[in-house]
């Protein structure tokens, strides 16, 4: 009996590093104001008749990287590549209605500046959402381009909840 090799392919993901060294002197505050434009703007996908590749495009890095865990396609995804990620959002985005993102600007999961590199910050944040059946959370890191504009370079989105389904806990949960 021949022998079948299944051991997993490595994933190799490079992460871009930039000629000029980043800024050292962010504060969470201007984590804060980053993280909460970048996802003002994002926000704009719950307009009416929304231009998807329109709002995508300047918020997502060429490489970058959306998890999907069930809230957008009722299946797990990894897409990469921001081509990808607006095909993707274009094909979902009517029926999940993704809409009210809102961060976590208080905690440990509040926007708040990472230095990976000298040459690499991320700012990165928790955040919530909607969809029109389900409420969900997610993580988001930004990263600053060479051009100076901050784009997402991962980004999830994880289903957390049913709207008509609550979870039974608490109040919710039987008696007896």
């Amino acid at each position: 009996m021949a022998s079948v090799d299944i051991s997993p392919l490595p994933h190799t993901v490079e992460i871009p590093c930039f000629s000029q060294p980043a800024t050292t002197n962010s504060k969470p505050a201007d984590a804060i104001q980053i993280a909460q434009d970048w996802i003002d703007k994002l926000s704009r996908l719950s307009e009416p008749d929304a231009d998807v590749a329109l709002i995508l495009s300047p918020l997502f890095h060429i490489e970058c990287w959306w998890r999907d865990l069930l809230a957008l396609s009722w299946d797990f995804r990894s897409i990469h590549g921001a081509d990808n990620v607006i095909k993707y959002v274009k094909e979902h985005i009517t029926n999940s209605k993704l809409c009210k993102f809102k961060l976590r600007n208080m905690g440990a999961f509040a926007p708040s500046v990472l230095q990976l590199s000298e040459s690499l910050e991320w700012v990165q944040s928790m955040y919530d959402f909607e969809t029109e059946i389900s409420s969900g959370s997610g993580m988001l890191r930004l990263m600053k381009g060479t051009d100076g504009v901050w784009k997402a370079f991962t980004f999830s989105t994880m289903l957390q909840q049913l709207k008509d389904y609550p979870e039974r806990i608490g109040l919710l949960r039987p008696r007896g």
